[in-house]
């Protein structure tokens, strides 16, 4: 769409709907609790985008749902993410006009931009994690709209940035009080979303992926507690694989449909050749993260499957496991009584061992100290306590959230609305993040708050049993032969069996069959990796004539 002040470039059939309401064209995508659909939303979309062009960022909060919008008027435009920007938008000024875009290909052709243009420290933010910090992208002057912002743009030109909601575990109570009005308040709220969810879904068939974790599990065990009825589970991946398994059991036990999407290298790699896969990767290309891969060859296949109804919504269980605690650090378990400078660098520690080993290769101290810089740049910009010891882990919880949760881990999004589906995110819920903002410390940790009312409440009477579920290593026949190499790296260490096992076994054990995107040999032979996503980030790159180190030189 063409206008004086603004250019706006969205995928086609990619989940947008543009109407015309009372002078405004405005751009919907998503869903809004309360409104079946996007045209009954226009009223207060434009009442909101009115209110925020008098410089009311607070008008916001009438809007509850995972959604992304822009309005243009007369005499200005505003685009607003929610608050996990579950739905990126792209922004970018050139010669008076800004141009606002849902993905890279025609963003760059509009701004002519080319290889020329790359950031290249965002390129190296990129190749070690797998997304960018910060609000920049991977070029230069293209802004990547963060969790709960506003852009108001006006007609002469002026851009305003608001934030509207945001997540910040800072704000964790220091009493725990009464452990058991925790625990009944948490299932109240859980109880209230899942009721919400299935309202907004309209009768239409739920599809659930189901594995054999807890965040799936409880999903899926609320809504047989709370009587829904047209829900279809499915698991997918090599043949006998455990979370399969568990899964199968799981459904079973509530009495809901399963079913089983066999998934193999040969399998991936004929999806990965297909059209719609390619159409899937410059969709989903946001400039800020490698696109997420896993469920793509699985939604492909959902096509061809009789039980699968064509307008049922798709649920899983992100990112109940980052939410409720289980990624806080053992280091950061605790108060840490010391100097700010050393509690940082506990803090940073924490993060670039989980976060930024891609590629083990490009963890210089140069290129540590370089991203450090930026997201503690981040982290003072939104006034994080950087100074209070006690609350060290919600530093690391907040830059996960701002950064890999709501960049990478949500872009898993993409691959269900490139081919037609509709979603919800029940489990990064506004009234979710508002109940595990305030969470103590000492019930997050470990998710024993999460896990304890769960199997308090037993919806559908599978939280008594499988908890925690039974794993082992698919295919079987690769079991013998692993052993033998862990014992034959014994005398040389644990570092050694890892670094073996994830060049020779990880590839062939990957149950979602990711790996398949690279030859076998160039996984043995190339650099040393974490997992299948530093080598998806390597193609991505390459997709922007970048190497796998993000240099433009070569050099890491």
């Amino acid at each position: 769409m063409q206008g004086d002040f603004v250019q706006v470039f969205l995928g086609e059939s990619f989940g947008w709907s543009r109407h015309e309401f009372m002078g405004m064209r405005i751009f919907c995508k998503g869903y809004l609790h309360g409104f079946a659909r996007h045209r009954d939303a226009l009223p207060r979309i434009a009442r909101v985008a009115t209110s925020v062009s008098e410089g009311d960022g607070k008008a916001m909060s009438c809007l509850d749902g995972h959604f992304s919008f822009i309005v243009v008027a007369r005499d200005f435009a505003v685009l607003a993410v929610d608050r996990t920007r579950s739905i990126p938008v792209l922004l970018a000024e050139r010669d008076g006009t800004y141009v606002i875009a849902d993905h890279a290909a025609p963003l760059l052709k509009a701004l002519d931009m080319g290889t020329g243009d790359i950031d290249g420290e965002a390129a190296r933010d990129f190749a070690m994690a797998g997304y960018v910090v910060g609000n920049g992208t991977l070029y230069r002057n293209i802004r990547s709209m963060q969790p709960g912002e506003i852009a108001l743009i006006r007609r002469n030109g002026k851009l305003e940035i608001f934030r509207h909601a945001s997540y910040h575990p800072w704000l964790a109570k220091t009493v725990i009080g009464d452990e058991g009005a925790w625990r009944k308040k948490l299932a109240e709220i859980t109880l209230g979303i899942i009721e919400k969810m299935m309202i907004s879904v309209s009768g239409r068939q739920i599809l659930l992926p189901l594995s054999a974790g807890l965040d799936s599990r409880l999903i899926v065990s609320a809504l047989k507690h709370l009587g829904a009825r047209d829900v279809v589970c499915f698991s997918y991946g090599r043949a006998g694989n455990h979370e399969a398994d568990t899964a199968r059991q799981v459904a079973e036990k509530i009495g809901f449909q399963w079913h089983f999407i066999p998934c193999t290298p040969g399998l991936v790699r004929q999806k990965r050749a297909e059209e719609d896969f390619s159409r899937f990767l410059s969709l989903s290309d946001n400039l800020v993260s490698t696109p997420v891969e896993q469920d793509v060859s699985v939604v492909m296949s959902l096509r061809d499957q009789p039980w699968a109804d064509k307008n049922a919504v798709i649920v899983n269980g992100q990112s109940g496991d980052y939410i409720s605690g289980a990624h806080i650090p053992p280091m950061l378990a605790a108060s840490l009584p010391m100097d700010r400078e050393a509690r940082e660098a506990v803090i940073f520690s924490a993060i670039h061992t989980k976060h930024l080993g891609l590629w083990p290769g490009l963890k210089t101290s140069e290129n540590l100290s370089r991203v450090k810089a930026r997201l503690w740049a981040e982290l003072e910009e939104e006034g994080a306590p950087l100074d209070v010891p006690e609350l060290a882990f919600s530093i690391y919880e907040f830059s996960e959230f701002r950064n890999r949760q709501c960049k990478y881990v949500l872009g898993n999004q993409r691959g269900y609305e490139v081919f037609g589906r509709d979603w919800r995110l029940p489990l990064w819920d506004g009234d979710y993040l508002d109940f595990w903002q305030e969470a103590p410390l000492p019930l997050k940790f470990g998710q024993r708050l999460y896990r304890e009312m769960l199997v308090e409440a037993n919806w559908g009477g599978v939280w008594n049993t499988l908890v925690p579920a039974p794993c082992w290593i698919t295919p079987a026949w690769i079991r013998p032969l692993r052993y033998c190499a862990m014992a034959a790296c014994a005398p040389f260490g644990k570092n050694a069996w890892h670094r073996l096992e994830t060049r020779l076994f990880n590839p062939l054990t990957d149950i979602v069959c990711t790996y398949a995107a690279v030859p076998y040999w160039k996984v043995v032979t190339g650099p040393a990796h974490r997992n299948a996503i530093s080598w998806l980030t390597a193609q991505h790159l390459e997709r922007h004539g970048l190497p796998w180190n993000g240099g433009r030189d070569g050099r890491a």
